[in-house]
Formats: structure tokens, sequence, C-alpha cells
């Protein structure tokens, strides 16, 4: 221990600021930034899905003999997805990483796309546009890349690029009984072309 208490550490605080006036980084401040003053971020539509006692609400095509939605027509109502749900229009940062995207794979016109994308959510992009505090993101949400005009702006009418399913949700926080700092996603890319949402 005397070698801790001998040795200069002044490089590790360089410009001799007192460290209670560095404070803690603002993490959901940060990520704000990110998404919107820094312009990083992209527009996404959120599919949340209901929940009514618990459990995803099924929608009026689910067959309860085959346990699964009707895969022969593409019910308007739910879209295919089984459940009912609520679009939100949300923004995000998409982000791939070598470890966890895997090989690419060849999508319309020779373009690649990778199967595997990380996604960063702020802590309440659902609470704010539900209005309830207590809506949180599962795995049985989606997330909706769409067409943009040249603008940057969604392009009307709305048009699905990329769907992707929800493989994890992580809430991250700085210590384990802290606040929600933001979301971070694992999803699967499915890639369906373009048609309207």
């Amino acid at each position: 221990m005397d070698f801790y208490r001998s040795t200069n550490l002044t490089h590790l605080n360089p410009y001799n600021t007192p460290i209670s006036e560095y404070g803690e980084i603002d993490l959901r401040k940060e990520l704000h930034d990110i998404l919107w003053t820094e312009k990083r971020g992209m527009y996404l539509i959120y599919r949340k899905v209901r929940f009514h006692h618990g459990y995803p609400f099924k929608c009026t095509c689910w067959d309860a003999f085959t346990q699964e939605q009707d895969v022969d027509t593409t019910c308007d109502t739910c879209k295919g997805l089984g459940y009912l749900f609520d679009d939100y229009i949300v923004r995000g940062y998409r982000s791939s990483t070598q470890a966890f995207s895997g090989s690419p794979v060849m999508e319309d016109e020779g373009k690649k796309l990778n199967l595997f994308e990380l996604f960063y959510f702020e802590h309440n992009f659902i609470s704010l546009q539900s209005g309830n505090n207590l809506d949180i993101p599962t795995t049985y949400d989606k997330i909706i890349e769409v067409e943009m005009d040249i603008d940057g702006a969604i392009s009307s009418p709305l048009k699905q690029r990329i769907r992707y399913d929800i493989l994890s949700t992580d809430a991250y926080r700085l210590d384990e009984r802290g606040r929600i700092e933001y979301y971070r996603m694992r999803t699967k890319a499915n890639p369906l072309g373009s048609y309207l949402v």
C-alpha cells in the first residue's frame, strides 16, 4: 500500500480539478444529443404489441388450434404479426458490429444487408408516444425501417424497407438499482421488400 501512497498520480487528473467538480456523465442527455442535436439518429417505426393481462393481445386471425396467425392470407389488422399493435414514429440509432452482425446477405439490386443489428433508444422513447410510463420494449415488438425521401424525411405513402425482429432488449443502468439510461436491442433483419406498412 505504501507504493500507492508515494506514487504521483497527477497524470490521471492533468488539470488538477477536484473530482467532485467532474460530476457523473448524464447518459440520457448524451444519447439525446447524439440522436437529435448531432442528427446521427434515424426515424423508425416501432411496432409495439398490445398486452392484455400480461399476455400479447391476439388478433382475430389467430388460430387456436395451430397456435399461430393465419399464414395463408395477410391480415389487414395485424399485418401477419398475429397480435394487435400500435405504431409509433421514434428516433433511434442503428449500429453494426462485426462480432454480432456476421456475414451480410444480398438484398435487392445487389445491396448488402447485415442480418443482425443493434439499435439504441432513449429511456422514454415509448412512453413519450403512448403516454403510459409502464410501456417498455419487449421481444414481441418489431422495429421497421422505412423508405426515406431525398430530403431525409419519411416518404409518403409510407413504405417498409426492412423489418427487424427483436431478439433481446437490454435496459442499461449505471448500477444495479439505478435509473434506466437507455435501451439497447439486438435484432435480426427480416427483409420483405418495399410495401405499404
